[in-house]
């Protein structure tokens, strides 16, 4: 097959979250035929359940130095932000030792940089999606504040102000006077904080999906709900997919499907470590309270912020496999976090969910097309930053696709680097 693409071929996507979502929108920019596949509505998987942050300024991993010492903390603290299923310790070790080794300082640096190019135009990029739609004004550049229990102004480690600086991303420290008055419906035990002004927030995620879909299908793609049981191949091509027990010819193929991929690259025997990141969230009706800014508490493990006019708390980090069944305890526990944090908060009508973030080990997303295949292309694995990272994903994948030279460097992202 030649891999130049011409506009008119045909694209199949595995996956309508909003990754999947946002590429289809971009080859459609580039004059593809798209259709989109997955078991459920767009947007009803993992995009449905997160606390709608858009984070440019997010440029820290997760895996830093020091990550090791840290763990003892999250798994027996009170609040037991992380929980790992002791029977499934087995299964994961080797996924969570490559964490570990992420964290040198020389790889959290090269991580850092390139989750600044995913992140940093979120903003214009969403508003370029979403212009003439009923999301055009779903986006609220507001900030968002990390809160500490600390009594005196927390300084972030050295590592973590050095990328924040080499990205120019503009950070404030927080008093507990300044915290009071900027969020005075907080609980007054929070006696620092970090303020990023230059985050923010959408009005409700699972909408925005919805919305972006229905704009994708506006334009001609085609929504397909079906589960996809294998990918058939034929001399380094995908020759076709297996939906539901039928197999549909597929010209080119897009996996996009976050945690669902993984079954799919197993079975194209790619080495690729990605790990379900399980968290829940409660979203709390007529709460009674709003906070101006996207709430962190890192300590904890959650966030908390307005999702339309409900309230949301959100978090944790539960590693138990994709088939175990959901601790609503953890959910349960959001609750009381709510309580913590807006004392006057009301709690009662609640809904709660559980969802499975798709985490690569050394921190990445995989974004491209890997070098065995002349015809399948890899997006997913954005972890806890899939809102942001989306809107660049899909226009770097289309760009891809289409061979043309792409917004940001792509080699971080690479596919085959796990080989």
């Amino acid at each position: 097959m030649n891999n130049r693409v011409e506009p008119g071929e045909d694209i199949t996507i595995i996956g309508a979250g909003v990754v999947g979502v946002c590429c289809a929108l971009w080859l459609q920019r580039e004059g593809c035929n798209v259709t989109v596949i997955d078991r459920g509505e767009p947007g009803s998987g993992t995009s449905f359940g997160n606390t709608a942050m858009i984070t440019p300024g997010q440029v820290v991993p997760y895996a830093m130095p020091g990550l090791l010492k840290d763990v003892p903390h999250w798994l027996f603290s009170k609040r037991n932000p992380l929980k790992i299923k002791t029977s499934y310790l087995p299964i994961i070790a080797p996924w969570l030792w490559t964490l570990i080794k992420a964290g040198r300082v020389e790889n959290a640096i090269s991580v850092s940089r390139a989750m600044r190019s995913l992140h940093q135009q979120a903003f214009e990029l969403y508003g370029d999606l979403t212009r003439g739609t009923l999301a055009e004004n779903f986006f609220e550049k507001c900030g968002h504040i990390h809160l500490s229990l600390e009594g005196t102004k927390r300084r972030s480690p050295q590592l973590t102000r050095l990328m924040q600086e080499a990205a120019g991303v503009e950070v404030e420290h927080l008093s507990y006077d300044e915290i009071r008055s900027m969020e005075p419906e907080l609980a007054p035990i929070f006696k620092s904080g970090l303020l990023m002004p230059g985050n923010g927030r959408c009005r409700n995620p699972y909408r925005l999906v919805q919305i972006l879909a229905g704009e994708a299908t506006r334009l001609g793609a085609r929504f397909v709900k079906a589960d996809v049981a294998r990918i058939k191949l034929r001399g380094g091509q995908c020759e076709s997919i297996s939906l539901d027990g039928s197999d549909v010819p597929v010209h080119r193929l897009v996996v996009a499907a976050g945690i669902g991929s993984k079954p799919l690259t197993d079975q194209l025997g790619m080495r690729i470590p990605l790990e379900a990141e399980r968290g829940y969230h409660v979203t709390i009706k007529n709460p009674g309270v709003r906070p101006g800014r996207q709430i962190i508490v890192k300590d904890w493990g959650i966030g908390a912020g307005p999702i339309d006019d409900d309230l949301r708390i959100a978090g944790t980090v539960e590693f138990s496999g994709i088939k175990a069944k959901p601790d609503w305890r953890r959910a349960d526990r959001l609750l009381m976090r709510a309580k913590e944090l807006f004392p006057s908060v009301n709690i009662a009508d609640s809904t709660r969910w559980k969802g499975d973030r798709p985490s690569i080990s050394d921190g990445l997303a995989v974004l491209g097309r890997p070098q065995r295949f002349e015809n399948i292309y890899f997006a997913f694995g954005n972890g806890q930053h899939g809102m942001s990272a989306a809107p660049m994903m899909g226009k770097v994948l289309s760009e891809v696709v289409m061979g043309r030279k792409t917004s940001i460097d792509v080699s971080p992202f690479n596919p085959d680097r796990f080989d």
